[in-house]
């Protein structure tokens, strides 16, 4: 299993709403298109601040890189140029495995 889960700082508070917008259709996008995607989730940070987080599961690193290489990631990518800033929220965290549930009993999310 490959996890990530990033922090990001969206740099103009006027901007957060579209932001969030335009990740959200992204994460649609892909949990339609990506079988490798085991659960993938935006969370909006405190109405008053300027923080969201993104909480991804994949299959595998193979999952993962091909999910990079998608268009309409790099068409979010595009349209929000200069909006924000990623960083990593939690340090390390990549290729982990799951104490509970065990990777074997994670169960993908609904589609």
């Amino acid at each position: 299993m490959y996890i990530s889960f990033w922090k990001l700082v969206v740099e103009k508070q006027e901007n957060k709403k579209e932001f969030l917008r335009l990740l959200t259709e992204e994460v649609v996008a892909a949990l339609k298109n990506e079988p490798g995607i085991i659960r993938f989730d935006v969370l909006d940070g405190p109405p008053d601040s300027n923080i969201c987080y993104a909480y991804e599961v994949y299959k595998d690193s193979v999952a993962h890189d091909f999910h990079m290489q998608q268009p309409y990631l790099k068409e979010f990518v595009v349209k929000t140029k200069g909006w924000y800033k990623t960083l990593p929220a939690v340090e390390g965290f990549r290729n982990f495995t799951n104490a509970f549930p065990q990777d074997s009993n994670y169960t993908p999310q609904q589609r």
